[in-house]
């Protein structure tokens, strides 16, 4: 799944926007981020840009990753999402 894909499912499936994504500490996308930065994140696949930004190559015994989300609603509120496990093998 693409970056530009994952957005696109929360937006649709749970009709939430999401304004920043992490993995551990590295920050994979946020809504204030430079434009040029974020057009070529966003045909990434997941596991990509979390291995560029962690620098980091994911090892083959990885099965899943685990995202921190903020996230805003149809009214543009904050909503409080768990944690998700992007499951990758």
């Amino acid at each position: 799944m693409t970056l530009r894909q994952f957005l696109a499912y929360f937006k649709k499936e749970h009709r939430l926007e999401i304004t920043m994504l992490s993995q551990g500490v590295s920050m994979l996308y946020s809504f204030f981020m430079p434009a040029a930065k974020l057009r070529e994140r966003h045909d990434q696949p997941m596991t990509e840009i979390v291995a560029r930004v962690s620098k980091k190559k994911l090892g083959r015994h990885v099965r899943a990753l685990v995202f921190e989300l903020c996230c805003n609603d149809d009214t543009d509120n904050d909503v409080e999402v768990p944690y998700v496990r992007y499951t990758i093998r």
